[in-house]
């Protein structure tokens, strides 16, 4: 969980409402925030006044928590309870209007209140059970890590738990890192919105484990859409209500005591699944790795970048068909190494992001990604389930069939071909040869026409 809420301060009117764009970012994205913008007099807030709008109705549909300062005396527990909403998980921004006479006002005997940090409660022994039974009996598991895992720091929890069971993982873009993509069991990164080479992966799947999941990134119509998998929620956070993420268990409570417990009952897989798609994977990364094509390639630029950069170096995607590219082919080892916007997602986080990667960590290499120029990402190839096997089977099957009833029609067909050929050379043998015909030479005049024949009379011959 994050320990420390950003902060940003904003003048009244169009000041505050500058704010509104990051702060609805900072809400869906689950990145703590306190917003703190002036206000106009309330001496003048009952009517008509200059730059004064009503800022707490306008913050409240995109923070956790959104309050006016009416009484200097409260500043206190107004300014605790806006840490403490937005620190809280899930994480989100809180929202505190501050007229201009209360800021102007002088106060005795008040001093920040006490942080009192509550410890995030132990899952259920009875739901641990429950899903190490599911697991147990599963053939075909696979897991999907959320930012919940980065958020409360149980990425080493989360590859504990994968090796011990023998259980592929796939996380979704803001959990790239959560388990290096360097390591065997890691297949990538999960929610394109056509369907992708790893949803194969959950299609396949007969127990879905979904760690750390926030549905706003990847909402389980387009990975669970014909419901067949059982699926195991494990959070700090009770699942959201949806249709296609109906739970066979529900872990609520520390996320890595939970993958603890559950992976210390449950009995590990006998191999890894879907190590096939894990090489498709390494397969494709890599098919641009020396491609020479200008215009370079998205694929080759993303390449390079990894190359250049250490396992913890940052890079900021800011929003746009880029995104897509560095969340697809980017390879993150370590957690918050990719940082990529996908609640709110929108464009213009790259520089600032960068710039605040740079002063929280001024030792590493802090780089941001930001093109219009990108092509949007192809459709994503195929990778042929056993279903998709078993209708070309059929199909070749069908085709074998067709040309075997064609070789024998021809067979038939040349059978009796041969009989007809067979019955004419018998009757030609039986018969009498045809005479030949004598060839004879005709005399030809000068002009090339046949001379007459003589009649055997003489012919008399006629002075002119």
């Amino acid at each position: 969980m994050y320990t420390d809420a950003g902060v940003c301060l904003a003048t009244l009117g169009p000041g505050a409402t500058n704010l509104v764009t990051g702060i609805a970012d900072a809400n869906m994205d689950s990145a703590p925030v306190v917003a703190i913008a002036g206000q106009a007099a309330t001496t003048r807030m009952h009517k008509e006044s200059h730059q004064h709008l009503d800022l707490v109705g306008l913050f409240a549909p995109i923070s956790k928590y959104s309050t006016q300062i009416l009484a200097p005396e409260i500043i206190p527990e107004i300014v605790r309870k806006a840490f403490k909403q937005s620190q809280a998980e899930k994480p989100g921004a809180s929202f505190i209007d501050f007229p201009e006479n209360i800021a102007q006002a002088e106060i005795e005997g008040k001093e920040p209140l006490k942080v009192q940090a509550a410890m995030t409660p132990e899952p259920p022994e009875a739901k641990i059970k429950q899903a190490a039974e599911i697991i147990s009996r599963a053939k075909y598991p696979i897991i999907m890590a959320g930012n919940g895992v980065i958020r409360s720091r149980a990425t080493d929890e989360l590859l504990a738990f994968a090796e011990k069971l023998n259980i592929p993982v796939a996380t979704t873009f803001m959990a790239k890192g959560a388990i290096a993509h360097s390591h065997p069991l890691s297949l990538g990164t999960v929610g394109l919105q056509a369907h992708d080479y790893v949803d194969c992966g959950f299609d396949r799947a007969d127990v879905i484990i979904c760690v750390g999941y926030d549905m706003v990134e990847y909402h389980p119509y387009l990975w669970h859409p014909e419901k067949h998998a059982q699926i195991i929620h494990v959070d700090q956070s009770p699942a959201e209500v949806d249709e296609y993420y109906i739970l066979a268990a529900g872990v609520i409570g520390d996320i890595g005591e939970s993958l603890d417990r559950i992976a210390e009952i449950a009995r590990p897989q006998d191999k890894a699944n879907l190590a096939s798609l894990r090489e498709f994977v390494i397969q494709e990364h890599a098919e641009h790795a020396e491609d020479p094509a200008f215009p370079i390639v998205p694929q080759r630029i993303l390449w390079d970048v990894r190359q250049v950069l250490e396992p913890e170096d940052i890079v900021i995607s800011d929003v746009g068909a880029h995104k897509m590219w560095t969340a697809r082919l980017y390879q993150a080892e370590r957690p918050n190494t990719c940082i990529i916007s996908n609640g709110f997602a929108s464009m213009g986080i790259g520089l600032p992001g960068a710039i605040a990667a740079k002063i929280a960590h001024p030792e590493r290499t802090a780089r941001t990604i930001v093109s219009n120029l990108m092509p949007p990402i192809p459709a994503p190839k195929r990778f042929k389930t056993l279903e998709d096997l078993k209708r070309e089977n059929m199909t070749l099957e069908q085709r074998v069939e067709e040309l075997e009833t064609e070789n024998a029609r021809l067979k038939d067909e040349n059978a009796r071909l041969q009989k007809r050929l067979a019955k004419s050379e018998r009757l030609s043998g039986n018969g009498s040869a045809p005479r030949k015909r004598s060839k004879k030479t005709s005399r030809k005049s000068k002009g090339g026409r046949p001379a007459r024949k003589p009649s055997g009379k003489r012919t008399e011959s006629h002075p002119s």
